[in-house]
């Protein structure tokens, strides 16, 4: 199956190349006879390499050993287990890597370095956005390919040997015996509304046109991950832009610039938590495993290791002043422009209005960075201080943002409010 899709999504950036530096040639290279022939060439490739496979591992001799450490079979867990041989298994299985996995992501490497080059060579910034947007979705899903493949390919070679603790208890509240069932039943409640605050904003969005807006585009990507500063900051950047430049707003914020915006948003997050877990396995965990929040926090994990810690302390800092130290700063020069605009404005009651309109996201903005830092500052200056402090604020942090955006946006958003009113109540206000 792994073969094949590696050989499917090959063959998609192969048409992408096609389409977008031979656009006049398309129909003639790409014919349905052309298509049919790649796709037999991929599942008989598929065959050809998974075929040899079971012949290969009956060879060997199994001796008592017969646990797998995966929820299927897999070649290279399977080869762990034989007390024979395993050098032809071996370079049976490099040769797949590099002439199936390497050759492929090699060749769609290459075509999008070629894609790329003929995007730069057009002359309109809007049409080379539009020509990139349509390989969008084949980008994704070779990311989503390739990314969890390499990481358990990393992670086998580099996380065989370091740790003894295999595992880490969330310790959460020990002290409150007898009320473990009242305490769940709130953090269900709190995640409950969370969640469906969310879903409806999300729903609403959707469904009413008027709020097919970047304001709201943003609002819901903020919706689907409220932990993230860097959809905070395209926020601010659409309130200085509709406020300080409202003739440029429809030309600056287009469809495709907003979309790309947020891809870089999600791509900047995934590239700062993806060292993290690698960072993590490396170090040598003795015999502590107790953990003083009820989720995993970064901070908390790097406490009980029996090594050094200098480099996850070190990263961990790089990530707060590179992702919330500079967003944060950006929302403040932002907002001091938009202040700057709005006292230009000679009428009181037009400035009003228009700083009525950051309400929402000013809100947003202290109940993300107000958790946040109250926790950064307890753990760096409250080691004294009692267990029950950390982790209250640490639930602060995770169900507060999460559970009060959708409130914000509901009571100052007029048509979010409106729909609200109709779906819930059955009228309109």
């Amino acid at each position: 199956m792994l073969f094949r899709e590696s050989g499917i999504l090959l063959v998609m950036s192969f048409d992408r190349y096609v389409a977008i530096c031979n656009p006049l040639r398309y129909a003639t290279v790409l014919t349905d006879a052309r298509v049919a022939r790649m796709g037999m060439s991929v599942i008989i490739r598929s065959f050809c390499m998974v075929f040899p496979l079971p012949f290969l591992l009956k060879r060997l001799s199994f001796c008592k050993v017969n646990v797998l450490s995966h929820a299927y079979c897999l070649h290279p867990d399977l080869i762990r287990l034989p007390c024979g041989d395993i050098t032809i298994n071996n370079i049976f299985g490099l040769f797949i890597v590099i002439s199936t996995f390497g050759l492929d992501s090699a060749l769609i490497l290459i075509s999008y370095v070629l894609i790329l080059r003929s995007v730069l060579a057009i002359a309109s910034w809007e049409e080379r956005l539009k020509t990139l947007n349509t390989c969008v979705s084949h980008m994704c899903a070779v990311l989503i390919f390739y990314v969890p493949m390499l990481l358990m390919d990393l992670m086998k070679s580099f996380g065989s040997n370091i740790s003894s603790i295999t595992s880490f208890t969330l310790t959460a509240f020990p002290e409150m015996e007898g009320l473990e069932h009242w305490l769940t039943a709130c953090i269900l409640l709190l995640y409950a509304i969370s969640v469906l605050g969310n879903i409806l904003i999300l729903f609403i969005i959707k469904e009413e046109q008027s709020l097919h807006q970047p304001m709201y585009y943003f609002l819901s990507l903020l919706s689907v991950n409220d932990l993230e500063s860097g959809i905070l900051l395209a926020m601010s950047f659409d309130r200085y832009v509709a406020i300080c430049n409202p003739l440029r707003y429809s030309s600056v914020l287009t469809d495709i610039r907003v979309v790309h915006i947020g891809l870089s948003i999600i791509i900047r997050s995934f590239c700062m938590v993806f060292p993290l877990p690698f960072l993590l396995r490396r170090l040598p965990f003795c015999e502590a495993n107790m953990l003083t929040h009820s989720y995993c926090l970064h901070p908390d994990l790097i406490r009980l290791p029996c090594g050094d810690t200098t480099i996850n302390s070190m990263y961990g800092l790089f990530i707060v002043i590179s992702a919330f130290g500079v967003d944060s700063l950006l929302i403040i020069l932002s907002y001091v422009l938009i202040l700057r605009s709005v006292l230009a404005i000679a009428s009181q009651e037009e400035r009003l209005k228009t700083l009525n309109t950051c309400v929402s996201h000013i809100c947003a903005v202290l109940i993300f960075y107000v958790p946040m830092v109250s926790v950064s500052m307890i753990h760096r200056f409250g080691k004294h201080s009692s267990e029950h402090v950390h982790k209250f604020m640490s639930l602060v942090y995770l169900f507060v943002p999460p559970m009060l955006n959708p409130i914000i946006y509901s009571i100052k958003t007029k048509e979010i409010r409106k729909r609200l009113c109709k779906m819930l109540l059955g009228y309109k206000l």
